[in-house]
């Protein structure tokens, strides 16, 4: 539940906010990124290799 700034304190905010949060790894499942090509700063933030993404994906057709 998203809780209201006008109500709530900013440490509150965030605290509910992370009790959502998804890990790096299972975001990029979800993009469908190979383990390889992400790059992870932890378990919520990471980087993507975009090379090696382009690398892996050149062969393809560019789509809309």
């Amino acid at each position: 539940m998203a809780l209201d700034p006008t109500k709530h304190a900013d440490w509150e905010i965030a605290e509910e906010a992370e009790t959502r949060m998804k890990k790096v790894y299972q975001i990029a499942d979800e993009l469908g990124l190979e383990k390889d090509e992400l790059l992870p700063h932890g378990h919520y933030v990471g980087k993507v290799d975009y090379m090696k993404v382009l690398n892996r994906l050149g062969d393809k057709n560019d789509a809309k």
